[in-house]
């Protein structure tokens, strides 16, 4: 565990680490044009955002002095790998109406045959 959160802060200081209220400012603004503010990606490092499959994605930090750090490459890491999952569901193509009418059918002989 040491060796890990040794070279994640090797890495993070390497890219060149930025504290939160950088880190919002790399995200602009929301929300009526309000600037993003510094809890957002604090947030985002203590408590992560949940992904489509249910797991926890945080944003890769340490703290130094107290203060939160990170990188402008790990924000784009946190944001790529949400995008990898909007990517993938996204491109699943809708059923056909066919395909609908097929599957409906085969639910209702599902049901018919359990009693319902």
């Amino acid at each position: 565990m040491a060796d890990f959160v040794s070279s994640l802060i090797e890495r993070i200081i390497s890219e060149g680490s930025i504290g939160m209220s950088e880190t919002a400012r790399l995200l602009g603004s929301f929300r009526g044009g309000r600037p993003t503010h510094p809890s957002t990606p604090t947030r985002w490092c203590m408590d992560g955002v949940k992904l489509p499959d249910g797991s926890t994605l945080r944003l890769e930090h340490f703290r130094q002095a107290g203060r939160l750090m990170t990188s402008r490459a790990a924000v784009l890491r946190f944001l790529a790998a949400q995008q990898d999952n909007a990517v993938a569901e996204s491109a699943a193509q809708p059923r056909t109406p066919a395909q609908r009418k097929r599957a409906a059918d085969a639910a209702e002989t599902e049901l018919e045959a359990m009693g319902v």
